[in-house]
């Protein structure tokens, strides 16, 4: 693109690219959100508790998931490791079904599995 009157004694030509908008965002800062697109980036294996999780379950339909495991020390990079240390779960009491008292039934599934371990 140039401009058709110029004061200037050179011509000036611009080239547009187009840009496609790009967001990134720390697995912390992505709890709570749902998202259509989801690129899970490994440079290093997760290092805390749950993180995995949070990071796979942001994501509302399978098909928008890509992970990259880029981790160097990991044999087989299709598997991801999920941190996860069962003393957190240790003093959780398991409500009698029904109550109403735990209503996600992933947590129940963990509580149930916890309590018969």
């Amino acid at each position: 693109m140039s401009p058709k009157e110029s004061k200037w004694p050179f011509k000036l030509n611009r080239r547009q690219l187009p840009v496609a908008p790009c967001f990134a965002m720390t697995i912390n800062k992505s709890q709570g959100q749902s998202l259509k697109r989801v690129g899970l980036y490994l440079p290093n294996q997760v290092f805390t508790h749950g993180q995995a999780y949070v990071a796979l379950s942001r994501v509302t339909e399978i098909e928008g998931l890509v992970i990259v495991n880029a981790d160097s020390e990991v044999g087989d990079r299709s598997l991801i490791k999920n941190i996860v240390y069962k003393e957190v779960f240790s003093n959780i009491r398991t409500p009698a079904r029904g109550t109403g008292m735990i209503s996600n039934p992933v947590t129940q599934l963990i509580c149930s599995s916890l309590s018969s371990a």
